[in-house]
C-alpha cells in the first residue's frame, strides 16, 4: 500500500520547463560570482510532508550537493540546478514553492547556511511589486500591475539602474538589478533599506513596494510554480548578457558624522574635483534646503551633464557620489550613461533654474 502511495505521489503530469530560458537567468544571477560562491536553493511552503523523504532520496543520489535537512540545497552549476527542478517529474516544485538567494552564500567554517552571516557582499538590488491586498491578481489587474512596474523601472533608470530583468511572479512583479560588489556590512544593509524606501512614495491604494529590505532573501525561481495564484513564475523582459550596471550599494552614513543636528562629510573637500565643487550645479544640489521636487528632473541632470563635460575620471565620480549622499542623506547615482543621450552641457540649464527659483536663490546668497 505504501508503495502505491508513492507511485501516486510521482504519477502526474510534467510541468513543461523552459530550461533554456532558466539557463539564461543562472547566467544573469551568477554573472561575475567568484568560483566559491553558491546559490542557496530551498523549497518553501511545502504542501506534502512526504517530499522531505524525497530529498533525502535526492541527497544520496547526487552526494556532491551540498542539502540541509531544511530542504536547503547549496549548488554553484546551472547542472545542479536543473537536476533539482527537473527531478522525478518537476516532483520538488509541485509540492513546494522553490525560491533561490538573491545573493551568493559563501562557506564560513566549514558550514554554510542562509542569512547575512555567510554573505560577503551584495550584487543584487532586487524590488517585490505586490497588491496592497495580498490578493491573487484578477486578469484587470494584470495589466494595471505593469504601468506600476513600468515607472518604478523609470525611477530605478533615474538611479543609474537600466540593465536588469522584470519576472512575472505568479502574483506580482520582480525586478533584479546587477550592481558593482559592495563588501557586505551593517551599514551597507542600512543603505539598501534606504533605497527601497526610497522607491515606496511610489505606492498606489492598488500596488506597493513590498517593505521587506532582506538582501539575504530567497525568492522564487523562474519557471518554477508559486502556488499561491497556481501561475508559473515566468520572465517577462529580455535578460542582459553583460547585466551588471556601474552603480553600487551605498553604505548609509559611512561618509558622514552628526554635528548639532547636521550632516557633515567626512571626506576632505580637497579631494574633490574642485572645478565641480565650486559650481552652481554642485553647490546647489547639495544645499540642505533645496526645493526636492525638481533634484531629478534638473539638478541631478545639470550635474551629470557637467561631470561628464569635465571629464571627470571614474574614482572621483565616486567620491562625488559619497559626498552628495552623504549630505543629502539620498542614494542618488552619477551614472553617465544614463539619460544625457544627445545632450550637451549648457549653463544655461542651471540658470534657467536659478531664475525660476530667483526667491530661493536671493534668500540663500547663491548668484551667478
Amino acid at each position: 500500500m505504501a508503495m502505491m502511495r508513492e507511485k501516486i505521489f510521482y504519477k502526474m503530469v510534467k510541468y513543461n520547463v523552459n530550461y533554456k530560458t532558466l539557463s539564461n537567468f543562472w547566467n544573469f544571477l551568477t554573472y561575475d560570482y567568484p568560483k566559491d560562491a553558491y546559490v542557496e536553493i530551498i523549497l518553501m511552503n511545502i504542501k506534502d510532508v512526504r517530499l522531505y523523504n524525497i530529498v533525502l532520496l535526492f541527497s544520496k543520489e547526487n552526494p556532491n550537493i551540498i542539502i540541509k535537512k531544511n530542504c536547503q540545497f547549496f549548488i554553484n552549476t546551472f547542472q545542479d540546478l536543473e537536476k533539482i527542478v527537473s527531478y522525478k517529474q518537476n516532483i520538488f516544485m509541485r509540492f513546494s514553492k522553490i525560491c533561490y538567494s538573491i545573493n551568493p552564500r559563501f562557506i564560513k567554517n566549514n558550514n554554510i547556511a542562509g542569512g547575512y552571516e555567510y554573505m560577503k557582499f551584495i550584487d543584487m538590488v532586487f524590488i517585490d511589486i505586490e497588491s496592497t491586498n495580498h490578493n491573487v491578481l484578477i486578469e484587470k489587474e494584470e495589466s494595471y500591475i505593469q504601468v506600476f512596474s513600468n515607472a518604478v523601472k523609470e525611477r530605478l533608470k533615474m538611479k543609474g539602474l537600466a540593465e536588469g530583468v522584470e519576472v512575472h511572479s505568479g502574483n506580482g512583479r520582480h525586478l533584479l538589478y546587477k550592481v558593482r560588489k559592495k563588501e557586505f556590512n551593517d551599514k551597507r544593509k542600512e543603505g539598501y533599506k534606504q533605497l527601497i524606501i526610497d522607491l515606496k512614495e511610489l505606492n498606489t491604494p492598488l500596488f506597493k513596494i513590498d517593505h521587506c529590505v532582506n538582501s539575504s532573501r530567497c525568492i522564487a525561481l523562474p519557471e518554477t510554480i508559486n502556488h499561491k495564484g497556481g501561475r508559473q513564475v515566468k520572465i517577462i523582459s529580455n535578460v542582459p548578457e553583460t547585466p551588471i550596471n556601474n552603480v553600487f550599494i551605498p553604505s548609509k552614513d559611512r561618509t558622514k558624522v552628526r554635528v548639532k543636528g547636521n550632516s557633515i562629510s567626512k571626506l576632505n573637500n580637497s579631494k574633490l574635483p574642485s572645478n565641480i565643487r565650486n559650481s552652481l550645479e554642485w553647490k546647489i544640489i547639495t544645499h540642505p534646503e533645496v526645493p526636492k521636487g525638481d533634484i531629478h528632473s534638473i539638478l541631478l541632470f545639470a550635474l551629470k551633464l557637467l561631470i561628464r563635460e569635465m571629464k571627470i575620471i571614474p574614482e572621483l565620480i565616486e567620491k562625488l557620489e559619497i559626498e552628495l549622499n552623504s549630505v543629502r542623506n539620498s542614494n542618488h547615482l552619477l551614472n553617465l550613461n544614463i539619460g544625457l543621450d544627445g545632450k550637451e552641457y549648457n549653463k544655461g540649464i542651471i540658470i534657467s533654474w536659478m531664475k525660476k527659483h530667483r526667491e530661493w536663490c536671493e534668500k540663500h546668497n547663491i548668484k551667478y
